[in-house]
């Protein structure tokens, strides 16, 4: 009386209704509302920190941020502490 394709359509029929008696569209819904918000926010951060990586590219281009230059070994005052020997300093 009763095929395959009947019983598997009767469960999946009442599998559907349940989920919906349930409430799970609306959890599914939440759920995906709440990802959709979260991914929203990673791109307006992605955007901020594209701006912002653009601003400091402009300023490096321009020259603001160029480092000084570094002194040369003839420049720097050289101080040598002298080779004593630590028994020579009173320490044994």
């Amino acid at each position: 009386m009763f095929d395959e394709e009947f019983v598997v359509a009767t469960g999946f029929v009442i599998f559907v209704g349940l989920m919906f008696y349930l409430g799970m569209h609306r959890k599914i819904n939440s759920a995906l509302d709440g990802r959709a918000a979260r991914i929203a926010a990673e791109l307006a951060e992605a955007a901020r920190l594209r701006a912002e990586a653009e601003a400091v590219l402009a300023l490096s281009n321009s020259g603001a941020l160029r480092r000084r230059p570094r002194p040369t070994p003839s420049s720097r005052k050289r101080t040598r502490k002298p080779n004593v020997s630590p028994a020579r300093r009173g320490r044994v």
